[in-house]
């Protein structure tokens, strides 16, 4: 268990690290510091298609397999008896 929360822990810190950066990155845009170039909309594509993946993979673990029609037909035959 103390293994589990240290990588969670140091995922927590990467996290962290990366939104500090994007923070950082999109304010100097805003400013002007820095242009709106390529480099940077790849990186915010990129960004935004990992935290996609990942949310769409939490949400895969959490909600199970989707029931079909059918199942579902048996399913709620079987709790009216």
């Amino acid at each position: 268990m103390e293994l589990v929360k240290s990588q969670i822990a140091e995922l927590k810190e990467g996290v962290e690290a990366l939104f500090y950066q994007i923070v950082k990155e999109v304010e100097a845009v805003s400013k002007g510091e820095r242009p709106l170039d390529a480099p940077f909309i790849v990186m915010m594509s990129m960004v935004f298609l990992f935290f996609g993946v990942v949310i769409l993979t939490f949400a895969s673990l959490f909600t199970g397999p989707a029931a079909s029609l059918e199942d579902k037909a048996v399913i709620d035959a079987k709790k009216k008896k």
